[in-house]
């Protein structure tokens, strides 16, 4: 077993220093990487790129994830748009030395409800196979977050993208706090079907009225997801994305304040589940 913990820097700081040094200080190895100095991570030139590369290692911290928008764009969008984008964060990952992307799967153009998301599960699944080859070509992977009004919004459809694509290229990021949000209150009954496939869990959660809070103090599921883990012996990475000043449609933030919080409440919620931190 080996679970490794990191952070969305930009909801510590903008600044990539500040952002280091508070993971320093909580002992996180780990830095998903959606923003430096305001700069999405798709728009980082190639010498800022190489900036944060000297900068995380410098401060002894891994580029975990590339946090970026993909998918997060309405379906009708052209996927060549998309094509691109990839091509260009493979780009940016060699850089960083990191070849794990975080995607979504595109918002139809009605999200005032999700009875009717069904009927675009074989387009998604189309668009994300053209996307997982081009980063197999590359050796990367493609990371799936469920979120609220994508396609992908619900397990059953974000095991039918796993499913249909079956790469080892394309894996899933199970996020408690969107899956409450979308409606799915007891989502760890899904959790069994998809965890061969996990190999990220976001770190907030979420009440029923939408309010983020802490691991734990939700409806995710936080102490059931931690006891799975463990008996399951999880490889891989909790992601703190905690949102707990601000929770916006390409960012959220919490501060360092927020962040030493959440991180305190993971791993107390941890300890009870006697789910261990990776010693590397």
């Amino acid at each position: 077993m080996s679970v490794t913990l990191s952070a969305f820097g930009d909801e510590i700081a903008q600044d990539l220093d500040g952002q280091l040094a508070v993971l320093n200080e909580l002992r996180v190895p780990g830095l998903d990487l959606r923003a430096a100095w305001g700069i999405n991570v798709l728009q980082l030139s190639d010498d800022q790129a190489r900036q944060a590369r000297a900068a995380c290692d410098a401060a002894g911290v891994h580029v975990s994830a590339l946090g970026s928008p993909v998918g997060k764009s309405p379906l009708a969008e052209p996927v060549a748009l998309d094509e691109q984008r990839i091509r260009r964060l493979v780009e940016i990952g060699d850089i960083l030395a990191c070849s794990r992307i975080r995607i979504f799967s595109w918002y139809p153009d009605d999200t005032s409800g999700n009875d009717h998301y069904d009927q675009f599960v074989p387009q998604v699944i189309d668009r994300l196979a053209a996307l997982t080859a081009i980063a197999a070509d590359a050796g990367f992977t493609l990371l799936h977050e469920n979120e609220r009004h994508i396609v992908g919004d619900r397990p059953e459809r974000v095991l039918a993208f796993a499913e249909a694509i079956d790469s080892p290229h394309f894996r899933l990021i199970w996020d408690p706090a969107n899956y409450v949000q979308a409606g799915v209150l007891k989502s760890m009954q899904y959790f069994d079907a998809q965890a061969e496939r996990v190999d990220c869990v976001h770190v907030k959660d979420s009440r029923a009225d939408n309010t983020v809070v802490t691991a734990g103090e939700g409806e995710g599921q936080f102490p059931e997801l931690m006891a799975a883990l463990r008996e399951r012996d999880f490889d891989g990475v909790l992601a703190m994305e905690p949102h707990l000043k601000l929770a916006a449609h390409s960012i959220g933030f919490s501060g360092p304040d927020g962040m030493t919080r959440a991180v305190k409440a993971l791993r107390a919620v941890m300890a009870d589940a006697g789910l261990e931190e990776s010693s590397d």
